[in-house]
């Protein structure tokens, strides 16, 4: 995988944005464009190639095409398509590898973007962009969606550094529980089911996995399970109701304080914040 680094001062200059959405046969246009893009993949499949490779864009997955990077789609859809898009300049990047971002060590400088990426929390990158795109279709100046732009890039970056930074950890037995807990939080688990899978003493784990993820065992599954009430208030019509429900909450009630507790308004207000949209069809 190759990543874009840019430094922290020299500041993404915002140029387009929007949603695609197609539900007919459809195949990227050839283009070379003079900007990046980003795609954040919501709904299907996208097959597109940059260059020399092909890749199909799923669901909660990222690409970010470079500028000057000829690209098409290499085969038309098969299903119902939804992407957020996202045009950004810059007046200079490089391109590098994983091995020479830790030999430059240059996370501290630079803001590090990966060409694409199946491991970052997507829909807290969609939640930013779709609040980019409602003030897009507000009379807002240019500085303000800069600096708005310029808060997604770096959402992006931190999870990216955070990820790298784990392959890096000598504590890697803690990531399979990690995992374990983002697959299986919407069921019922605890921190001694949890402990009890792993085989692990419950005091031991509750105080490791603090320790060197920085959270709780609770507050991760909650964690978790806030991001995809998120996402769900913004993109479907579920009811509170049903999106406690299909998250793992049986009371409704300590699911809205939680989520208030968390993002600071109740799930309705939350989902009028993300009302308008800019959607585009060719």
């Amino acid at each position: 995988m190759d990543f874009y680094t840019i430094q922290f001062d020299d500041l993404a200059n915002f140029e387009s944005a929007g949603i695609f959405v197609n539900n007919k046969k459809w195949k990227h246009s050839h283009r070379i464009l003079s900007s990046f893009e980003i795609i954040v993949m919501i709904e299907g499949v996208l097959p597109i190639q940059v260059s020399n490779t092909q890749y199909r864009v799923k669901p909660n997955k990222l690409l970010i095409i470079p500028p000057s990077a000829e690209h098409f789609g290499f085969e038309f859809t098969t299903s119902d398509i939804k992407f957020i898009w996202i045009h950004f300049n810059c007046s200079k990047f490089k391109i590098n590898d994983e091995k020479s971002l830790f030999l430059s060590n240059i996370e501290n400088s630079s803001i590090i973007l990966p060409n694409y990426s199946n491991k970052l929390d997507v829909q807290r990158i969609i939640l930013m962009s779709n609040h980019l795109l409602d003030i897009t279709q507000e009379n807002v100046n240019s500085i303000y969606l800069n600096l708005f732009l310029n808060s997604t890039l770096h959402e992006i970056n931190y999870q990216t550094q955070k990820i790298l930074k784990e392959r890096q950890l000598s504590n890697l037995y803690l990531q399979p529980v990690r995992e374990f807990i983002r697959i299986n939080c919407f069921e019922d688990i605890d921190l001694g089911s949890i402990a009890t899978h792993f085989n692990y003493n419950k005091s031991y784990l509750s105080r490791k996995y603090k320790k060197v993820m920085g959270i709780g065992i609770k507050q991760q599954i909650n964690k978790f399970r806030i991001s995809r009430a998120e996402y769900l208030l913004s993109n479907t019509s579920l009811t509170v109701q049903e999106i406690s429900s299909q998250i793992g909450f049986n009371d409704e009630k300590y699911f809205m304080r939680l989520f208030r507790k968390n993002t600071n308004s109740t799930p309705s207000e939350y989902r009028k914040l993300y009302s308008q949209r800019h959607f585009n069809k060719e």
